[in-house]
């Protein structure tokens, strides 16, 4: 699947320019006809800022404050003007794919009106509105069935914008290398001096900056969960503890020590604690869908010497960490069937070991213990296992021996999970099950989010 991602600043002031991309050449006043042509893409997507709303007050339009849907009213009317520009120089183009504009609440002062707040914000909403759409093309476009191609057009971006786009995109890429083969390319094109070019007739190259075969990364960082929302610090005092008033979300700390505690499982190569630590996607989800709600409803409108659109609070960075690892969750879903339970077959986790193809040294240790484990099994009389056993009587140990109350970090980690007095197995028909003592969970839990890297802030 092909997938074009372009950041637009304000396509008002773009000037009609000869765009070349290869070998061919497009006369238009963006690059998005080309890349049609070039690129055919199977998905498209147009990332614009709120502060497009200076276009709108240019044109007599005026926001009604006075209903709560104010805001959503003018990321709408800001999606019918892009959607018309689009159309219009799209027009001539045969081969179409779907493609779909993204508002999101920026910062910016221009002409006609202003967006207060932080680019944070921006960052943020971005994150949680790219991992719906991935997360969208996953379950219901068989994203993952064949290669994906995606390409970043950031020609059309500006500042803070196109960093923030480019950090998003590209860690996301990482993610999805784990599962299928990711090419990701940034498109640019040469500067153009606005009327200069027109004028002289000069063709405009679109380059590719980056182009590579992505590598799978996951990285996660643990930050507090206390407050997802904070009023800006620009606000005086009154209107921090007006506005703090009105922040109450009540915490869902339970589930984000899960997320963790199964980010932490994949990344290092603890097999079992993948499922036994697998998010509630759904309910964390719609956590977060609650958290940018309210950071929206609490955009408001200024009126001074020109209309400006006042964010209020800041969200909290903790908000893309989850979508990440959620994203991870859905991820594993969809290929390897993983979910939250309590015996796992053997057969599964050698399946997983594909994760870890580009890992030598967790793929060699979760292979040595699934080793032992089918190992210990066989030695093992008919019949023997058809109750659940601790592995370490399975490998000999005495009986009477007593598990120590701690569970040690070293071993934990170098075993993949599978401690001998914290795993029990059994045998039905040609399946091994595994599962782990459900009494040291707690411990187990804690020791996979201590080895998270924590934010400094």
């Amino acid at each position: 699947m092909k997938i074009l991602i372009c950041i637009w600043g304000n396509y008002k002031f773009w000037g009609e320019v000869s765009y070349r991309y290869d070998d061919e050449t497009e006369r238009s006043n963006t690059t998005l006809p080309l890349l049609y042509k070039k690129i055919k893409p199977d998905r498209c997507f147009v990332i614009v800022g709120d502060t497009l709303v200076d276009n709108l007050v240019a044109g007599g339009w005026k926001p009604n404050s006075k209903i709560p849907e104010w805001h959503y009213e003018l990321c709408t009317k800001i999606r019918e003007d892009v959607n018309a520009f689009i159309n219009e120089k799209l027009a001539n183009i045969n081969q179409k794919c779907p493609y779909e504009v993204m508002v999101i609440p920026a910062v910016g002062r221009f002409a006609n009106a202003a967006c207060e707040g932080h680019p944070r914000n921006f960052y943020m909403v971005l994150y949680y509105e790219i991992f719906r759409k991935l997360r969208n093309l996953i379950e219901n476009e068989k994203l993952l069935d064949n290669n994906v191609e995606i390409y970043l057009d950031i020609t059309h971006g500006i500042n803070y914008m196109t960093t923030s786009t480019y950090s998003i995109i590209r860690e996301l890429c990482g993610l999805l290398s784990y599962f299928c083969d990711v090419m990701f390319t940034v498109l640019n094109s040469d500067p153009v001096v606005p009327g200069k070019v027109a004028a002289e007739g000069i063709e405009v190259n679109i380059n590719e900056t980056e182009k590579v075969i992505c590598s799978p990364e996951f990285n996660v960082v643990k930050y507090p969960d206390s407050k997802y929302l904070v009023p800006m610090s620009s606000l005086l005092n009154e209107e921090k503890k007006e506005i703090g008033n009105q922040l109450r979300i009540e915490s869902f700390s339970h589930e984000v020590e899960q997320c963790y505690a199964f980010f932490s499982a994949a990344r290092n190569g603890t097999l079992l604690f993948m499922y036994y630590f697998f998010p509630d996607v759904e309910k964390v989800v719609n956590k977060i869908k609650d958290i940018i709600e309210k950071f929206i409803s609490l955009i408001c409108l200024k009126n001074e010497n020109k209309l400006i659109v006042c964010q209020k609070v800041l969200i909290a960075p903790l908000i893309k960490e989850l979508a990440k690892i959620l994203l991870f969750a859905i991820l594993l879903k969809t290929k390897y069937n993983v979910e939250a339970k309590k015996e796992i077959t053997l057969d599964e986790f050698k399946l997983l070991k594909e994760l870890y193809e580009s890992e030598y040294a967790i793929k060699s240790l979760i292979e040595n213990e699934l080793s032992k484990i089918e190992l210990a099994v066989k030695n093992q009389s008919a019949g023997s296992l058809q109750n659940y056993s601790r592995y370490a009587i399975l490998k000999g140990y005495e009986k009477s021996e007593k598990a120590k109350k701690d569970i040690k970090k070293r071993d934990f980690f170098a075993h993949s999970g599978f401690l001998d007095y914290r795993t029990l197995i059994k045998k039905e028909g040609d399946n091994i099950f595994i599962r782990a003592e459900e009494e040291f969970l707690n411990k187990i839990k804690n020791t996979l989010i201590k080895s998270i890297m924590k934010a400094s802030m």
